[in-house]
């Protein structure tokens, strides 16, 4: 494929980093402002559980376990502009939640599952089982996990290149190198291929488009 017949940046589509594999890449730290780390707060609900199960244990258990999760939403947010995006001061819960759901930051389906038992223990006055509390545990923990080097090591620079093989439309003239740069708490994407460039700012229509984009191809 010769360079110069590459297509343009704008023409060039978030799903065509499937056919690309990461070359380089550069990160920062976000660790935030707060005094608490999530993962102090899961560490209070194991030892809520294990101090005994009765119905303050359980309780308690579910209320560390919640702000661990709550604490992990709001850095993530933190890290990924939500600031600069939404301007309330104090915004719903389930905002937070659809925002990372946008970014590509990790399935609906486990924070489906974080949220309902959440909601259930503290909105319906109900003393939880210990196996939902036990659940719901494990639950955050996997969360922590699987969101920890998002925090740990945001990709702020990935340079991506083309995998040619039986898989590539070769029709689509795709670049050989292409890059993309996050900007971590100010928000934007910097888009660049040979010697084309593309800023995208999150009020862009395909901003979260590409950061999900990203995020979900993004491998450490």
């Amino acid at each position: 494929m010769a360079a110069d017949s590459a297509i343009g940046l704008g023409d060039f589509k978030a799903t065509y980093l499937e056919n690309y594999i990461p070359l380089s890449s550069s990160s920062d730290v976000y660790a935030g402002t707060r005094s608490i780390l999530p993962q102090t707060y899961l560490e209070y609900a194991r030892e809520d559980l294990e101090d005994g199960r009765e119905s303050r244990n359980l309780i308690n258990a579910v209320g560390n376990a919640k702000r661990a999760f709550h604490l992990q939403v709001e850095l993530l947010c933190d890290a990924f502009a939500f600031k600069v995006v939404n301007r309330q001061r104090h915004p719903n819960f389930g905002i937070l939640l659809d925002y990372l759901r946008n970014c590509g930051v990790v399935s609906p389906n486990i924070l489906g599952r974080l949220n309902k038992t959440r909601n259930k223990v503290e909105h319906e006055y109900i003393v939880p089982s210990e196996e939902a509390v036990e659940d719901y545990a494990d639950i955050v923990e996997l969360f922590l996990m699987a969101t920890k080097d998002l925090l740990d090591r945001f990709p702020t620079y990935i340079e991506y290149e083309l995998m040619e093989d039986d898989a590539l439309d070769y029709s689509l003239n795709l670049p050989q190198v292409f890059k993309a740069e996050i900007r971590m708490t100010s928000g934007g994407i910097v888009l660049s291929s040979r010697e084309e460039e593309k800023t995208l700012a999150p009020a862009d229509a395909d901003y979260f488009v590409w950061l999900s984009a990203i995020i979900r191809n993004y491998k450490i």
